[in-house]
């Protein structure tokens, strides 16, 4: 996959998450945004399975915290 195609992936990725984050759980503190829109193309995938079973936003962020320490 080239770079171009790879970066319109993670670009279409973080948007359809954005936009199933926002549905499932209201409106994402922009902190939130601002992680999400920096993770790669593995983590949003991993992210996409995972908030099928978020219930609240601290359920994102304990999620953002577990993959931004390396954890996840």
């Amino acid at each position: 996959m080239d770079i171009a195609t790879q970066k319109g992936r993670n670009e279409e990725g973080k948007s359809l998450i954005l936009r199933m984050l926002t549905r499932k759980l209201g409106m994402l503190d922009p902190n939130s945004i601002d992680l999400i829109n920096n993770l790669n193309l593995e983590a949003i995938e991993s992210l996409g399975n995972a908030l099928l079973d978020f219930n609240t936003t601290t359920d994102l962020t304990t999620w953002l915290d577990k993959s931004l320490s390396g954890i996840q």
